[in-house]
């Protein structure tokens, strides 16, 4: 079982890059998880998924080298994705992915097999992080980063990345060699937010992202406290993907998928 899970673990983030946006503001010299309030080590933030295509719900499943969609049943099939938990690891410099972000393991659930190591960004200035990009989950790619600046409530600035082909998916895109993607965001300033785990005061940033095949939108809800409350991308005119926080759990320190998996069913 520890051999299955690690090979898993590294199959799914070997060959991902890190993909820095110029405009971000990173602490340079110190250990960027020592002054953070929200994605402290060994806390998960459990997110409800919903994916819409052309307006209608889907249910996401996983193989393990593919995804489908299929009809909504009340039956959980196998590798099916409902859910989607950010874990912040603990590790030491040497090994983060990206040396200057907090280390972050992804799950899909209720799957369970598939994960993602990435990075987070969080400091008085911005927080931002990486996108789940498992199997469907490359199409976000595609799409703005969930990224909050807080020097005021109506800010608007741009950003933009350059992707490769590893992202690409015939079902929705196919190119060669680096794709562009230009981005713009805009604070929206404040409201009250009903969710899962109650109302909340969140700052709302829409951003938009510009590639040659289309606009993706993602309007994010944010809460000095708990985060992002909700993520809601609309993507190339098709799809939509809402991730909306249903938890926030105390997990003590996590080094691998096998920790959360074995504390997970403590």
């Amino acid at each position: 079982m520890r051999l299955f899970i690690i090979i898993l673990f590294v199959i799914s983030f070997s060959g991902l890059q890190a993909q820095d946006y110029e405009s971000v503001h990173i602490e340079k010299g110190r250990n960027p998880d020592i002054d953070n309030t929200i994605f402290k080590t060994g806390r998960g933030f459990l997110y409800q998924l919903s994916i819409y295509e052309s307006g209608d719900e889907k249910q996401l499943v996983f193989s393990d080298t593919d995804w489908d969609f299929e009809e909504i049943s009340q039956e959980s099939s196998k590798g099916q994705v409902n859910s989607i938990i950010y874990l912040t690891a603990s590790v030491n410099r040497s090994k983060r992915i990206n040396k200057k972000q907090t280390e972050v393991i992804i799950g899909f659930e209720p799957q369970g097999k598939t994960f993602q190591n990435t990075g987070i960004v969080e400091n008085a200035q911005n927080i931002w992080l990486h996108p789940p990009r498992s199997n469907f989950f490359k199409i976000l790619e595609l799409c703005p980063f969930p990224y909050v600046k807080f020097s005021s409530a109506d800010l608007k600035w741009q950003d933009k990345i350059k992707i490769d082909q590893k992202w690409q998916d015939r079902r929705w895109a196919t190119w060669e060699g680096d794709q562009t993607i230009d981005l713009i965001y805009a604070n929206k300033g404040f409201k009250n937010i009903a969710s899962h785990l109650g109302e909340f005061r969140c700052l709302i940033t829409k951003s938009t992202a510009k590639s040659t095949f289309g606009e993706s939108i993602l309007t994010t809800y944010f809460n000095s406290e708990v985060g992002f409350v909700k993520m809601e991308y609309e993507i190339l005119g098709r799809y939509t993907v809402l991730l909306e926080l249903v938890e926030i759990k105390e997990f003590g320190e996590i080094l691998s998928p096998e920790d959360y998996l074995i504390k997970k069913r403590r």
